[in-house]
Order: structure tokens, then sequence, then C-alpha cells
């Protein structure tokens, strides 16, 4: 699984520099040091394929995303667990 990652956008980027940063996750597996523009998150999907580490740009980045996935997944009767520490 190592080669399951996700780019959330903001707005859609260039082709080129969203196929940069692809090729760098796929390669090197390291999350860039200098954020790429337009992109929101990048999550990785862990080993076993039951979580995912996820790198956003800002803390209210990842606010949003835990506030939409919380809701999304109590309106499906499923308990969502998240660990910040991980």
């Amino acid at each position: 699984m190592n080669a399951q990652w996700l780019i959330v956008l903001e707005l859609p980027g260039t082709t080129k520099s969203i196929l940069d940063l692809a090729r760098q996750l796929y390669e090197d597996w390291t999350v860039p040091e200098r954020w790429p523009m337009g992109v929101s998150m990048i999550v990785q999907a862990a080993v076993d394929g039951d979580g995912a580490a996820c790198h956003s740009v800002s803390h209210a980045v990842e606010e949003g995303f835990i506030d939409a996935l919380s809701e999304c997944t109590r309106a499906a009767g499923v308990e969502l667990r998240i660990d910040p520490e991980a």
C-alpha cells in the first residue's frame, strides 16, 4: 500500500505540479517541506489499510475535514475514531 496517496486540492492545479507532487510522494514517500500551492491535504493509507496519515496546509483544514467526516460517519451509523497523536 506504499503507493496509496490521496491529494486533496483546493482548486484545480496545473497538471505538471500535481504530477510532480505525486511522483515525489510515490518515489520518496515524503511530504514536501514547502507546501504545494492549491493542495489542502495529502493522505497516505496505513500499511494495513485501516487508517491513514493526514497532512494538511493548516489546522483549520484538519478541523473541517474531521467535522465533515464525523458527520458522514454518524449518518451512516459508523463510529469514527481519530488518534491525534499518531
